[in-house]
């Protein structure tokens, strides 16, 4: 482990003590002020409140560097995941039915006071750091490149006190260049021998590995950390990380995030969520049905075909709108004053209405509660090969929600440029995803309403 990595895990451990502290000491004080036995209800209360914290804290990367070392990053982070929490424990509380063996005035309390103790002590412990004068790390980064450029501005953000940039070098510095910083490897070398540098972070494209080569062949001379950050011509499209396969180091670029635990917990939010929804809009969808049947001949139910995860096609089930039940090759979408569409199927795409049923796809497992909208199979096969890594969005699951509809790029996608940006939110939210992001967009969907001026 390099010297800066090193004390991070340290102060990334302090701040998880911390905040078990807080969170658990609140919820033990609430109840000696109001002086209720604490028992062992509550304890079980705690352990699961506990549990939850940390999964979704790991998930929502709340102890890593970019959460440790900016506040505002760490501080949004952290509130996504009390919120998370929160959702979990209300939601436990009712399935047990134990929801009426506690304190509402405590529950509610804690709840308050708890994150705002959360986000003064990594205010505080933020400070300390800034403040603190002993255990520089001096760190060297070589590259002459938007990779470089990019990590250098990185770490100009991280409000680490400890980590020293001593110098930026490159295999062919430019004396006449505007960016005089960069120095000779020559200079690296003899400084990292010097003792001087306790990391080299390389940033160097996969075509220059002669040259990584060579560097590491003279870095091992020496006991420095070394590193290099990957620069993939992707790392803008999916999210890269290492894995490992078979004892081999991999790394992986067009990988979905929900796997193993991830994915387990992606479903099982998926089944509450739908269940608790349709429990409470079953009334609703019979009237629509009724009233479809009543007001234009066909089909309360349209099935119409999508593409799923990997691509594969699945039927999404809708309420019928239109006066026929299109799903060609040729399929076109949806306009202003289109004349397939019927006066009550009008009110339900403009209200979302005719999407409820999509929840019974939820729990069969071809769609989401949240993830990228699946287009019209039709419109897949026009857009895949007009914008780049358009089929990435099918690595996850399709959703009834997603980041791009609750940021309003919702509706007729006339131009390329509106599919782009559809397309861009799509990949956002998979390259971010996490349980705090999905209630997020679930919690915007409801509070924005249902109600689009952009649907037809």
């Amino acid at each position: 482990m390099s010297s800066s990595n090193a004390i991070a895990h340290l102060h990334s451990n302090i701040q998880k003590l911390i905040d078990i502290l807080i969170i658990a000491g609140v919820f033990y004080v609430a109840y000696v002020l109001r002086e209720i036995t604490f028992s062992i209800n509550e304890f079980y209360l705690i352990i699961f409140t506990l549990v939850s914290y940390s999964l979704v804290a790991s998930f929502k990367n709340l102890y890593d560097i970019g959460a440790l070392g900016y506040f505002l990053v760490g501080t949004k982070s952290l509130i996504i995941v009390w919120l998370s929490v929160c959702f979990l424990i209300i939601l436990a509380l009712f399935a047990s039915k134990q929801a009426e063996s506690f304190s509402r005035l405590i529950i509610i309390s804690w709840m308050i006071i708890a994150p705002i103790l959360l986000v003064i002590s990594r205010q505080l412990l933020t400070q300390l750091r800034m403040n603190s004068r002993g255990n520089k790390v001096n760190i060297a980064v070589v590259g002459n490149n938007e990779t470089c450029d990019n990590f250098l501005k990185h770490i100009q953000t991280l409000q680490w006190s400890w980590l020293n940039l001593y110098g930026v070098y490159d295999f062919s510095p430019n004396p006449l260049a505007v960016k005089t910083q960069f120095q000779s490897i020559n200079k690296l070398i003899a400084a990292v021998k010097a003792g001087h540098i306790n990391d080299v972070y390389i940033a160097l494209p996969l075509l220059g590995e002669s040259k990584i080569e060579q560097l590491l062949i003279d870095l091992a001379d020496t006991t420095v950390s070394a590193y290099i950050i990957p620069d993939l011509f992707v790392s803008n499209i999916m999210k890269s990380n290492w894995t490992n396969f078979a004892g081999l180091s991999v790394v992986s670029v067009y990988s979905a995030p929900f796997q193993g635990l991830s994915g387990l917990l992606k479903r099982l939010l998926d089944i509450v969520l739908s269940m608790l929804i349709l429990v409470i809009i079953w009334p609703l969808m019979l009237v629509i049905a009724l009233a479809i049947k009543l007001t234009s001949k066909g089909p309360a139910l349209f099935i119409q075909r999508r593409y799923g995860l990997d691509g594969n096609v699945i039927s999404v089930w809708k309420f019928r709108t239109m006066s026929v039940c299109e799903d060609g090759p040729h399929l076109a979408q949806a306009q202003k004053n289109d004349v397939r569409i019927t006066p009550l199927g009008k009110y339900l795409r403009k209200t979302s209405l005719d999407e409820l049923p999509q929840f019974f796809n939820v729990l069969q497992g071809s769609l989401s509660v949240v993830g990228p909208r699946p287009h019209a199979n039709a419109h897949n096969e026009e857009y895949r090969k007009r914008i780049k890594g358009y089929m990435l969005r099918h690595k996850v699951k399709p959703g009834i929600t997603g980041l791009a509809q609750v940021n309003g790029w919702r509706g007729e996608t006339d131009t390329l440029f509106k599919m782009e940006k559809r397309v861009e939110y799509d990949l956002e939210y998979i390259q971010n995803w996490s349980v705090g992001l999905d209630l997020k967009i679930v919690f915007l969907t409801i509070l924005h309403g249902f109600y689009d001026k952009n649907a037809y």
